[in-house]
């Protein structure tokens, strides 16, 4: 066995399974009670960060749960403890230290000369050894330009060393000292760092180190404490006129993030308790943060609890028994107004595909739900509350899209049943079900009027229009103020705490019926061709006289295009007039002998006065084969040119059992005159293939065609013939019970003959005769006036 038949097979089980109708409806229900509730918590009102609460709600059970604002809080206080993070730039202090010590080098390369001057000369001397052409060029590369007082403070190197070498000692000294405490860094003044000094600190540090250094290695115990103490001080004016003394750190950026997260990471969960009977929201309290993470906590809480139940919820078992009831509610209701779906067994394509709307309407509102109970309405629409008023706006994709290619009856049957599984997903709200409905029905009623694509938009704008009235009417007739603080309807139906939240969700209630219609107006030919139905759109785009087989039947058939057209006429009247699809009769009206576009000259209406007519070679029989041909021809370019299905069942149809009368009457006399009888002559040679109209549709339009194709053979079409050839024709296809297999009623009928008598009486009216001299002066009288 092969793979495709082992498909085949498992697909013909599968349609034959649902094919049994209460299978099919027990598992549409299962399925609409799986995805409407299946894990679904009992919704809850949506509140939002920055709005008063509407309403007042307390805890019904203690619970705990893990606070991530106030972590952030507490990492937040951590991190602002962290000292800021610096490091060592050295690189400064290392080119003036090595200034210092080529300056302080030669100084005590000429000690000997300089020691016998005074301090003023040895000053003097300095400041001409820092002019010397090594030293200057090394400080201008380095940008170091040494204060004025630094000569005076480095003269006191030869003043106070009673050698050259105890002179190099406190340069070396000096350098080193200073090499080993500027290692740990020196800070600007206005900045505490731990286990870091300042400048001032490190100057003081600097001083005794240096004092202690000369005392014990350079100088021993022979110099008082006070010139000590200035030479130490001398030292360090020297070292800080030229930048020795400055602050070596540099702010880290990284390194202090860094220590700032580890702060933050080591900042454990923060969990808060929740008593039973603690107030959760208190009516007109500001949603703070903490107030929206607790109500968000708590509704996490509630739906854990729900975990254990059959379908994650409680309400899971009620809420399907619910769904099965209004399913077999609709399906009811659906046989006392639409029986012509129910007379096969099985389930009919329209009512698959207005199952398969619901389906995913259902779904749409599911997903919907699960994004507003999460947090990415706050990313989006931050401190704004939004409602679920606007969810009255999502039946409007499946009412259309079922109006038009399905009928009204079944859409008005399943927006009913639509409407009310919304409502209950929203814990059985009445506020949502009746606009719902309401809307939902005015979109069917509009739908009636929807002919192309562009009106789906306007008929879906109009119906958010009117959800966004509902609203505006709801909020003035419980606050009577535009500006109320807050609003809360019933027991469920939250509304908004601001102008602010209203503007946004009239302006969502509007976009959101705008994306509906643009959806309908794009998906509604995949949907037709999906369930082989069709709808006026559709319909209505192929009444363009532009449409390429009615060009070709214009070109090839002139004369059957003209009958067409006029059929097509008086169809839809008639149509109309009864209640009937309009649009399909005019539609079927134009495609009806598209047939007859191969061998047109065969056909009447085609033929040239003067020109010897083709069916006077031919027997009847073979004459009335040619006429019936065109019904399987007309079938043939239907298919070709992928005419609805609904169009190729007219064509069809519209000639229904009858006779070719014509040929059947000249067969019979020409039996008659070779000695023959008339009942030797063949019938079924001259009968039509049918079937006998099934609709409507089918009979006003085999009617429009008898009548329009007789009534051009009266040579005096006064309205008193008319009227009776319109009678007679009708009649005659009652008798022979042509509309037996239709839904016609004599009321009906009578509604149709009275239509095409006035149609045809209107096309066919005398035109009043006037004499050339009257027109003359009608023509000068005009002429005069216009002159005026």
């Amino acid at each position: 066995m092969t793979e495709g038949s082992i498909w085949s097979m498992f697909w013909s089980a599968v349609v034959r399974f649902f094919n049994r109708p209460w299978v099919a409806i027990l598992f549409f229900g299962a399925l609409i009670s799986l995805v409407a509730f299946w894990n679904r918590p009992p919704h809850a009102p949506v509140i939002s960060r920055g709005s008063n609460a509407t309403f007042s709600y307390r805890a019904p059970y203690a619970f705990e749960y893990s606070s991530e604002i106030l972590r952030e809080r507490k990492a937040a206080e951590a991190a602002a403890k962290v000292k800021p993070v610096y490091s060592i730039d050295n690189r400064a202090e290392k080119a003036a230290l090595k200034a210092f010590q080529m300056i302080a080098g030669d100084i005590v390369e000429d000690y000997d000369v300089l020691k016998p001057l005074s301090q003023e000369e040895i000053a003097k001397e300095i400041t001409k050894i820092l002019g010397f052409s090594e030293i200057e060029l090394y400080l201008k590369e380095q940008h170091l330009v040494p204060e004025k007082d630094f000569p005076e403070n480095l003269s006191f190197i030869i003043q106070y060393s009673s050698d050259a070498n105890i002179a190099k000692e406190w340069v070396n000294a000096s350098c080193e000292i200073y090499e080993r405490l500027a290692k740990e860094g020196i800070s600007p003044n206005d900045i505490a760092i731990a286990n870091i000094d300042n400048v001032s600190q490190f100057n003081r540090d600097f001083e005794n180190a240096l004092e202690d250094a000369l005392v014990r290695d350079v100088y021993g115990y022979t110099e008082t404490r006070q010139n000590l103490r200035r030479n130490v001080r001398a030292t360090i004016g020297m070292f800080s006129s030229i930048g020795l003394m400055d602050s070596n750190l540099v702010f880290d950026l990284e390194q202090t993030n860094e220590a700032k997260s580890k702060a933050k990471d080591a900042v454990p969960r923060q969990t808060i308790s929740v008593a039973e009977g603690e107030a959760l929201l208190v009516a007109d309290e500001l949603v703070t943060d903490e107030i929206y993470e607790r109500w968000q906590a708590f509704r996490q809480e509630m739906t854990k609890r729900q975990a254990s139940y059959v379908g994650g919820s409680k309400n899971f078992l009620p809420n399907a028994f619910f769904v099965l009831l209004v399913t077999l509610a609709a399906v009811l209701a659906g046989r006392l107004l639409l029986p012509e779906f129910f007379k096969k067994r099985g389930i009919s394509s329209p009512i698959v595909c207005a199952g398969v709307l619901m389906f995913f309407n259902v779904l749409a509102v599911r997903l919907v739900l699960e994004v507003m109970d999460s947090t990415i309405l706050d990313v989006v629409l931050p401190n704004s509350q939004v409602a679920e008023a606007w969810l009255s706006t999502t039946p409007i994709f499946s009412a259309l899209v079922c109006a038009l290619i399905a009928g009204a009856p079944l859409a008005i049957v399943s927006s009913g049943f639509l409407c009310a599984i919304i409502a209950l997903m929203l814990d059985g709200s009445a506020e949502i079900f009746f606009p719902a409905f309401a809307v939902s029905l005015i979109v069917v009623y509009w739908s009636k009027r929807i002919a192309k694509r562009t009106q789906l938009l306007v008929c879906a704008f109009y119906a958010g229009l009117l959800v966004a009235l509902i609203l505006l009417f709801v909020w003035l007739y419980v606050k009577g103020s535009f500006f109320a603080d807050c609003i809360f309807a019933g027991d469920f139906f939250v509304l908004f705490s601001s102008f602010k939240d209203f503007s946004i969700n009239i302006v969502g209630v509007l976009i959101m019926a705008l994306i509906l219609g643009s959806l309908a107006a794009a998906l509604i030919t995949p949907i037709e061709r999906m369930f082989g139905l069709t709808s006026n759109i559709t319909l209505s785009e192929l009444t363009d006289f532009n449409h390429p087989l009615l060009r070709s039947l214009q070109s090839f058939a002139p004369g059957t295009y003209n009958h067409s057209v006029t059929v097509s006429s008086y169809a839809a009247n008639a149509a109309s007039r009864i209640g009937a699809n309009a649009v399909l009769c005019r539609c079927a009206g134009l495609y009806h002998d598209i047939g007859k576009i191969e061998r047109a000259y065969f056909f009447t209406e085609n033929q040239v006065p003067g020109t010897e007519n083709p069916h006077n070679k031919l027997t009847p029989e073979i004459s009335a084969t040619i006429i019936r041909r065109h019904v399987k021809a007309g079938l043939v370019k239907a298919d070709e040119y992928h005419l609805p299905l609904c169009v190729k069942e007219l064509i069809q149809q519209h000639h229904g059992r009858s006779y070719v009368g014509y040929f059947l009457k000249k067969a019979k006399d020409l039996a008659v005159s070779t000695g023959g009888e008339e009942a030797a002559v063949d019938l079924e040679k001259f009968r039509y293939d049918g079937p006998s109209p099934r609709t409507k549709e089918a009979v006003v339009l085999l009617c429009s065609d008898v009548v329009e194709a007789a009534s051009r053979s009266l040579r005096d079409p006064s309205p008193a013939r008319l009227e009776s050839l319109v009678n007679k024709l009708i009649d005659e296809r009652l008798q022979e019970g042509e509309f037996e297999e239709s839904q016609i009623t004599m009321r009906d009928l009578a509604q149709i003959k009275k239509s095409l008598i006035e149609s045809i009486t209107e096309a066919n009216h005398r035109r009043i005769s006037y004499s050339q001299d009257e027109v003359k002066r009608e023509v000068a009288h005009y002429l005069e006036k216009g002159k005026k």
